[in-house]
């Protein structure tokens, strides 16, 4: 699947199972065309925070619970999340997953 030919959206309806449509809805992907899942729709397994480096929200939860952490910076170091950043292609967003990773700490933290 190549989106970059085609304005599409993401949509943010997290029980939808359309993952991405053109604004005149003709053309639609859902979940189960995509290779990697949308983290934020139900069912999303591996449910990624970091898409650049694969960091997944298990592993973020892991790292504040079993390691103490309480900063970004920390995150990053321990599981290597916003390492390599390519999110402009990598994230379904099209932005970077720092808001996520936020997030997560302040919930679990």
């Amino acid at each position: 699947m190549d989106l970059k030919e085609d304005k599409y959206f993401l949509c943010m309806n997290k029980s939808c199972n359309v993952a991405y449509y053109k604004h005149s809805c003709d053309q639609i992907y859902l979940q189960e065309d995509l290779e990697v899942p949308i983290w934020f729709k139900e069912g999303a397994r591996p449910k990624y925070i970091c898409y650049c480096n694969e960091v997944t929200e298990k592993e973020i939860i892991e790292a504040i619970v079993n390691k103490n952490v309480t900063t970004i910076k920390e995150l990053i170091d321990i599981t290597g999340a916003m390492k390599n950043c390519n999110c402009e292609l990598n994230h379904p967003t099209g932005r970077c997953c720092s808001t996520q990773l936020k997030e997560v700490l302040e919930k679990y933290k």
